[in-house]
């Protein structure tokens, strides 16, 4: 990744600064990098946690969209006027298709 950048001041870390490597930084100086000074934790080795919060978020936007879906479908299936396999259909057709047509003004 990028080097990490440090200010120096009297041999100690302070604010990160343009110009002055972290010393594990293969481009840094011996005689002027900062030292780390481990006040965070390392997070290589939360592989878990990213796993678990990406299936958390996963199942969220699946549900919340289906809450979303629901509530639009809701009152037409519910009055009789259309069939759930119709609306299903329907509604997963057009939210494909929106999301082809409209999709790129999106994030």
């Amino acid at each position: 990744g990028r080097p990490r950048l440090l200010l120096v001041v009297g041999g100690m870390s302070s604010t990160c600064v343009a110009g002055v490597f972290d010393c594990a930084s293969p481009l840094a100086d011996p005689d002027t990098c900062a030292p780390y000074n481990a006040a965070y934790i390392s997070q290589e080795h939360n592989l878990g946690l990213l796993v678990v919060a990406s299936m958390v978020a996963a199942f969220m936007c699946f549900t919340i969209g289906a809450n979303d879906s629901a509530n639009a479908w809701g009152s037409t299936v519910g009055s009789g006027a259309v069939p759930l396999s119709v609306a299903v259909t329907l509604g997963g057709f057009g939210e494909w298709l929106g999301a082809t047509l409209l999709g790129y003004g999106v994030s």
